[in-house]
């Protein structure tokens, strides 16, 4: 998103100084932030998540997806923890 702002003040007229100030600011970002963060799973489900975005920046394609992901991310997870079973002796040890 802030990268998408930035983009905006550089249209403006090159002789600006928001232009310049537009530019030193993108080409910080792009080096702070070289990886796409739009292409990391983890951070795409986290926005997804956070209830303050959720409807915001995804299409009715791409949400299905991450729905997806967070469904396949869950079973994973349950499947650990079916695949872990508490002996008796673990569990003498627990107590």
């Amino acid at each position: 998103m802030l990268t998408q702002k930035v983009s905006d003040y550089l249209t403006a007229s090159p002789e600006s100084p928001i232009y310049h100030a537009a530019k030193t600011l993108k080409a910080g970002i792009t080096g702070k932030f070289s990886t796409l963060l739009e292409e990391e799973n983890s951070y795409i489900i986290a926005t997804y998540l956070d209830p303050r975005y959720k409807n915001k920046f995804f299409t009715s394609l791409t949400e299905e997806k991450i729905k997806d992901d967070i469904l396949k991310i869950s079973r994973n997870t349950e499947d650990i923890l079916a695949s872990r079973t508490i002996s008796p002796s673990t569990e003498e040890r627990r107590k």
